[in-house]
C-alpha cells in the first residue's frame, strides 16, 4: 500500500486525467482509485491473480502501478524486441498479461482491447494454474539493463522504486506548476523514478513521447509548448546539441542512464545529470559543473565510500566506489555495501567518477585508464568520437583506440599518435588506433558496438 497511502494523503478533489499521452499528476485522489478498482473487478482481476504487465508504446504506466495496489502481480518492463519472446516463454506463469500493443500470442485463449482513461491496453488470458501465487505475495518490478537490453536477474520492490522517486523529487525539485516532456523509455528504471513517481509526488504534468524519436520531431514538441523540464537520454541531448539553435536555454534538461557527451557538456545548457545504476538506484544528482569527472551530490539516505586504492589519475588518488542504498534491488542483502564497478573519489558529499574497473588496462604492470586516453583523443580537433578498449596479445594487455573522424576530411593517424605522446605518459599511449565509421548505442545512449 506504499503508493496508494501516499497519494491518497494528497487529497486532490479530482481523479487523474490522462489524454493524448499527457498525464496531469495534480488531478487525482480517492475517486481515481475507486474507479480503477471497479474496472479491475469488472475484468475479473483480483487478489491472487497472476498479472504480467508489459509496457513500451505507451509510457503512462503510473495508472497501472497505482491501481494494482491490492492485487498480487508481477510487473515486467521489457524492451519491445524482447516482449514477444518473453510472452511465449512465460505465458503459463500468468493468469493474464496486459500489453500496450497486440502481441502474437499463440497460447492466448482470450484477447480483448481495453480503453480506460485514454490508455489502450490488450488483455490476454492464459489457461494456467490459477492457484500459483508469487512467494510471500510480494510484487516486484523487473527492469532491463541499459547496457545490454537483457532482463536483470533480480527485481525492485514497490518500496524501492517509491523511495527512489522520493529522492529524485527532493533532489531535482519538481513543482506542481511544472510541465515536463519525457523521452525516456519505460523499460528504464531512471525514467520510472523521475517521470512517474517524482513527477506524481510533485503533482506535475508530463507529456510522454514514445519510442525512438528524431531530433526534428522532438523539436516540434519543444516549439509547441514551453516546458520547464525535458527528461531524455544523453544520446538524444547530444544529437540536439548538434544544432544549438534548436534548443531552449530556458528549460532544464534531465539526463540519466549514461555519461553526457562532449557536445552536451559544452552546450552551456542547464543540465541535471543523474548518476546511479539499475542495481543500486540513484546515487547522486549533478546540478552544477565541478569538473569533467564530477558525478553530483550524493542523495539523501545513500552512503558512498571509497574502498581499495585503485590507481592515480591526473595526480589524484582513485578508489573503488561502494554504495549502500535503500533503493538497492532485491538481489543484494539489505545493509550491504555494493561495488558500483566505478572508480573515483569523494569530496565530502560530492562524488567524482573517472571510469569503470573493467576499463582499466594493465600495461606492463602499470594501470592505465581507458577514460583518460579517450579524453585526450577527444581533444584532437579531427576526432569526433573516441572509444578505447582493452585487448591482449601474447598474454600482454594493451590499449586499442577507435576514433570517428570529425567532418569528411582526411585524418592523419601519425599526427593523432604524436598528439597522444604529447599529452600522455609514454606507457599510456595506445598501441593501436583505428578509424571507424560510427559507434552503435542503446536507446539510453550507451555504446554497445563499434563498426
Amino acid at each position: 500500500m506504499v503508493f496508494r497511502k501516499y497519494f491518497e494523503d494528497k487529497k486532490y478533489s479530482n481523479e487523474m486525467v490522462l489524454t493524448d499521452r499527457i498525464v496531469d499528476y495534480s488531478l487525482f485522489g480517492t475517486s481515481y482509485f475507486e474507479e480503477w478498482s471497479q474496472f479491475w473487478k469488472r475484468e475479473g482481476i483480483c487478489d491472487g491473480t497472476r498479472v504480467g504487465i508489459l509496457l513500451n508504446e505507451n509510457q503512462c504506466m503510473m495508472p497501472l502501478l497505482l491501481s494494482l495496489e491490492d492485487i498480487v502481480c508481477d510487473v515486467h518492463f521489457l524492451n519491445k524486441s524482447l516482449e514477444e519472446q518473453y510472452v511465449k516463454e512465460n505465458r503459463e506463469e500468468f493468469d493474464c498479461l496486459l500489453s500496450d500493443f497486440a502481441l502474437d500470442c499463440p497460447g492466448a485463449v482470450c484477447h480483448k482491447s481495453i480503453n480506460f482513461l485514454g490508455l489502450l491496453l490488450h488483455m490476454y488470458e492464459f489457461a494456467s494454474d490459477r492457484t500459483h501465487k508469487p512467494e510471500g505475495g510480494k510484487r516486484y518490478f523487473y527492469y532491463t539493463s541499459g547496457s545490454t537490453g537483457e532482463p536483470k536477474a533480480c527485481g525492485v520492490s514497490e518500496e524501492n522504486i517509491y523511495w527512489e522517486g522520493v529522492a529524485m523529487w527532493e533532489g531535482i525539485g519538481f513543482q506542481k506548476s511544472d510541465d515536463i516532456l519525457s523521452l525516456v523509455p519505460c523499460s528504464h528504471k531512471f525514467g520510472q523514478s523521475v517521470v512517474c513517481i517524482a513527477a506524481a509526488l510533485a503533482g506535475s504534468k508530463v507529456q510522454y513521447l514514445n519510442g525512438m524519436q528524431t531530433p526534428t520531431n522532438i523539436m516540434k514538441y519543444m516549439q509547441q509548448k514551453k516546458y520547464n523540464y525535458i527528461v531524455l537520454p544523453p544520446m538524444y541531448l547530444e544529437l540536439l546539441c548538434g544544432d544549438t539553435n534548436m534548443l531552449n536555454g530556458d528549460c532544464r534538461y534531465i539526463c540519466g542512464g549514461a555519461p553526457l557527451g562532449e557536445k552536451a557538456k559544452g552546450s552551456g545548457l542547464e543540465i541535471i545529470n543523474v548518476y546511479g545504476s539499475t542495481e543500486t538506484g540513484v546515487i547522486a544528482i549533478r546540478k552544477m559543473d565541478k569538473g569533467k569527472y564530477y558525478a553530483g551530490k550524493i542523495v539523501k539516505d545513500v552512503e558512498v565510500r571509497c574502498s581499495t586504492l585503485f590507481g592515480i589519475l591526473e595526480n589524484r588518488d582513485m578508489y573503488k566506489i561502494e554504495v549502500r542504498s535503500p533503493y538497492t534491488y532485491s538481489g543484494h542483502k539489505k545493509g550491504d555495501y555494493i561495488s558500483t564497478g566505478d572508480y573515483g573519489w569523494l569530496d565530502k558529499d560530492d562524488i567524482y567518477v573517472c571510469g569503470r574497473e573493467d576499463n582499466i588496462i594493465n600495461v606492463n604492470g602499470m594501470k592505465v585508464s581507458a577514460a583518460e586516453i579517450e579524453n585526450v583523443l577527444l581533444e584532437h580537433p579531427a576526432v569526433k568520437a573516441a572509444k578505447v578498449v582493452k585487448e591482449c596479445e601474447d598474454g600482454r594487455e594493451y590499449a586499442h583506440g577507435y576514433i570517428v573522424r570529425a567532418g569528411s576530411g582526411e585524418l592523419d593517424l601519425e599526427e593523432v599518435f604524436q598528439f597522444c605522446m604529447e599529452h600522455l605518459q609514454p606507457y599510456k599511449v595506445p598501441k593501436k588506433i583505428d578509424v571507424v565509421d560510427r559507434f552503435h548505442y542503446t536507446e539510453m545512449g550507451k555504446r554497445i558496438r563499434i563498426s
